[in-house]
């Protein structure tokens, strides 16, 4: 059996993708203030006519918005971790799609000037920078990537061993990505009350 390098990347960024969405989920689905929190960056970014005229239905499609979101993070998660290889490519695809649009949201915030509180993975406590936007970027390349070289019969050859090492290393560079940023989330409120 031999397996390209290419079923590697693939299979690697699959799983660093699923964990990275599932932490974004859950870090959503457990705390309602982050669930608050990211309502309100979606009113935000609403256009100021809707919002004047119409402040219920605003707050309603909000409410829509992260449901979509944390659904659609749940759903690609399960998709590029369990679903079957010739789904997985499509999963692949739809992560590539929403991380470039948080990219876009995120990008225009900077852009703009408006500064906008992180809730990646349950942090709180410090704007959106550069570092997110790189980070959605980097991810959302490597998604693209993966769905480019996806090849089905190729990853049907892992040997079980193969495919372990390919989950545990996704999972440490998952682990440095949810981390790092809980981290610097921590760092930045320690930052901000000292007088």
């Amino acid at each position: 059996m031999n397996v390209s390098i290419s079923s590697y990347f693939v299979m690697v960024v699959a799983f660093v993708l699923a964990l990275v969405l599932a932490a974004a989920a859950a870090g959503k689905l457990i705390a309602p203030s982050n669930r608050r929190a990211f309502a309100q960056l979606t009113v935000q970014h609403l256009p100021v006519w809707l919002l004047t005229a119409a402040p219920a239905t605003a707050r309603r499609l909000a409410t829509v918005g992260v449901v979509a979101v944390t659904g659609s993070e749940a759903v690609i998660a399960i998709a590029v971790a369990v679903a079957p290889l010739a789904k997985q490519k499509w999963g692949l695809l739809a992560a590539a799609i929403l991380l470039t649009a948080f990219s876009a949201i995120i990008g225009y915030s900077l852009a703009t000037g408006r500064a906008l509180e992180c809730r990646c993975f349950g942090a709180k406590g410090h704007t959106y920078s550069w570092k997110h936007l790189v980070r959605n970027l980097a991810l959302a390349t490597a998604a693209l990537a993966a769905w480019l070289l996806h090849d089905t019969s190729a990853l049907q050859l892992f040997p079980a061993g193969e495919l372990l090492m390919c989950v545990t290393l996704a999972a440490v560079i998952a682990t440095v990505i949810v981390l790092g940023e809980i981290l610097n989330s921590s760092v930045t409120q320690k930052a901000a009350l000292r007088p």
